[in-house]
């Protein structure tokens, strides 16, 4: 199953916006 992730640039850091479904499933947190 593909996703789409969008990339943002700001400033030095990027932002990249994830789908919760995949977050919560691959156990991924805030922060790390």
């Amino acid at each position: 199953m593909r996703y789409t992730r969008k990339v943002q640039r700001i400033g030095s850091s990027l932002l990249i916006s994830l789908p919760k479904e995949w977050v919560e499933s691959n156990g991924i947190e805030r922060g790390s």
